[in-house]
């Protein structure tokens, strides 16, 4: 599956007055928007492309020419910043499309210019083809600013496809912050809960397994104790080398979790370890080398053999971080079959389960955070299955009453929870991640 770049102009805050851009959803068709250059199938609305609601934005363009969608403009004022909304993912294919704003003057000329509120001056929005992805065009409206449109546009001379849906404009003022929007999210996963698909199958992925002092620290015990409580299996990320020594108690309490087929375990790597070497960053699998790499494996499978009495079979990196070495290492080792988070375009002969960005228990890392959860899962419900991740160690009493949020809505919606492992011995799972 090959990635889609949906490029923005920066990332968004707190938002203070709705815009009423006209047809946002496209739930109208094209009313609102006029094509400049082009053909007219280029751009067309249908049910394939929806993320809310029932239609979407369907762009699929071989021709290489050069064309824009425009929104009908909205009243702006210089200065005020003007932060923009967007959901799109890639259909699979190859592609770049620019969501962007664009400030005009009295004539309706388009102006240059124009301050950027933040320190980095694009978004990109990469989204693997199941998934959508959220992303926010923002800036602030240079002098002589009369209106503001939004403009839909390719980068590439190339063959391009892409699903675009649900925009909204707001005009920011600072210290004033709209509510999440979650009622509304609510409702309409209540109306259409899965696109007419299967429930999904959740993966709750938590990372960074590890001893104090010989014993699991409460954080992680109160976890299991709520994933008991629920009836639900949760997978947790060992940190193989947690393993070393004579901790009896830490070592039992694996096993005694893992026999009540509620707790799966994975491997989460030797030592999760980051450093620098003069000015190169490096990762346990990112920018080591072949022997380094493999030595963290098989010391890793070694001990859990010796003190789990199993292998490893699920494989998440330490950061998401790998390199072509990983996917050379990984397939060297057959007991390993499942990779999380793995490049869907080398996948060292293991079942990848990829990452919806948008469907996930902290946004951002190890904030559990309920709204952004849910608008996430309203735009991508019907999709086969998640593995959402989260960091226990990291999460305070606000936090773990977010995730519990979480996880009580997912049960309202009839998911399945799988461990990551089960893909591997599961065909209807398999079939859901091949696609």
């Amino acid at each position: 599956m090959k990635l889609l770049f949906l490029s923005t102009f920066l990332c968004a805050t707190a938002s203070a007055g709705v815009l009423p851009l006209v047809n946002g959803s496209f739930e109208d068709g094209l009313a609102g928007w006029t094509l400049k250059g082009g053909q007219p199938e280029m751009a067309v609305v249908d049910e394939t492309a929806a993320s809310l609601g029932k239609k979407g934005l369907n762009i699929r363009d071989a021709s290489e020419a050069r064309w824009q969608l425009v929104s009908d403009a909205l009243p702006a004022k210089a200065g005020a910043v003007y932060a923009l909304t967007y959901w799109g993912r890639s259909t699979g294919e190859p592609g770049a499309i620019n969501v962007s704003i664009a400030f005009l003057d009295a004539a309706g000329q388009v102006l240059k210019g124009g301050t950027i509120p933040r320190y980095w001056p694009g978004v990109p929005v990469k989204t693997q083809g199941v998934w959508f992805g959220k992303a926010v065009a923002k800036s602030v409206a240079p002098d002589g600013t009369q209106s503001v449109v939004v403009s839909i546009a390719p980068i590439l001379r190339k063959p391009r496809a892409a699903f675009i849906d649900d925009l909204r404009m707001v005009e920011e003022i600072e210290g004033e912050v709209l509510p999440p929007r979650v009622d509304a999210w609510l409702a309409e996963i209540k109306a259409d809960p899965t696109r007419g698909a299967p429930s999904p199958a959740v993966v709750v992925k938590l990372d960074d397994l590890g001893d104090r002092r010989g014993k699991v620290h409460d954080r992680w015990q109160r976890v299991v104790d709520f994933a008991h409580e629920r009836g639900i299996k949760i997978d947790l990320g060992v940190v193989a080398n947690s393993l070393e020594g004579d901790k009896p108690a830490y070592f039992q309490w694996i096993k005694d979790q893992r026999a009540t087929g509620r707790v799966g375990f994975w491997w989460h790597g030797w030592d999760h370890a980051e450093w620098k070497e003069g000015e190169k960053r490096l990762f346990e699998f990112g920018g080591t080398s072949y022997e380094h790499q493999r030595k963290h494996l098989e010391d890793s499978q070694r001990l859990a053999r010796e003190k789990l009495g199993f292998p490893f079979v699920a494989f998440g990196a330490p950061f998401n971080v790998t390199d072509a070495t990983t996917v050379r290492v990984l397939g060297e080792d057959k007991e390993l079959r499942v990779w999380m988070y793995g490049p869907p375009d080398a996948t060292a002969d293991k079942i990848v389960l990829g990452r919806a960005f948008a469907v996930n228990i902290e946004q951002p890392t190890f904030v559990a955070n309920y709204p952004e959860f849910i608008e996430g899962y309203a735009h991508n419900r019907g999709a086969g299955y998640f593995v959402i991740q989260g960091h226990p160690m990291q999460w305070n009493d606000e936090r773990f009453d977010h995730f519990t949020r979480i996880i009580d809505f997912l049960i309202g919606q009839r998911a399945e929870f799988v461990f990551a492992e089960e893909f591997a011995s599961r065909p209807e799972l398999a079939g859901r991640a091949a696609r």
